[in-house]
């Protein structure tokens, strides 16, 4: 009876072990992924390294962030739609992008991006040191 206890406990052991290593391994490769993709939407990296193609897209009057983020996935100015919402939720255009017709480039960061969404005219320079 006695060696029978042993080899159950054993095994009980044995089986709550493999639970565990499981749980480890799949939420460190959860946490690295979130991390990954918390990195990302800071990165602000280009769909495409320069010089990139030019992609003439439209944008609906009324669309919202999500929706062009879509739009610019499908037509492949971007890698990734939700990424382009949060990074747009995040940065200073937020509720600036404006219905149009423009020509981006796919090696655009997503802040030169919503940049031009948004009609901003980017600063010069001379522009930069004339405000200091």
């Amino acid at each position: 009876m006695k060696v029978k206890n042993f080899i159950i406990t054993m095994l009980s052991l044995v089986v709550k072990i493999v639970v565990v290593i499981i749980a480890v391994t799949y939420i460190s490769k959860g946490a690295i992924k979130t991390y990954n993709y918390g990195y990302s939407v800071f990165e602000d990296k280009p769909f495409e390294s320069a010089p990139g193609r030019d992609i003439q897209v439209t944008i609906p009057e009324g669309s919202g962030a999500k929706e062009i983020g879509k739009i610019l996935h499908d037509k492949g100015v971007i890698g990734d739609a939700t990424l382009f919402w949060i990074q747009n939720l995040l940065s200073s255009y937020k509720d600036e992008l404006k219905a149009g017709t423009y020509t981006l480039n796919s090696s655009m960061s997503a802040e030169e991006i919503m940049r031009e969404l948004a009609g901003v005219e980017e600063e010069t320079e001379e522009e930069a040191g004339a405000d200091a």
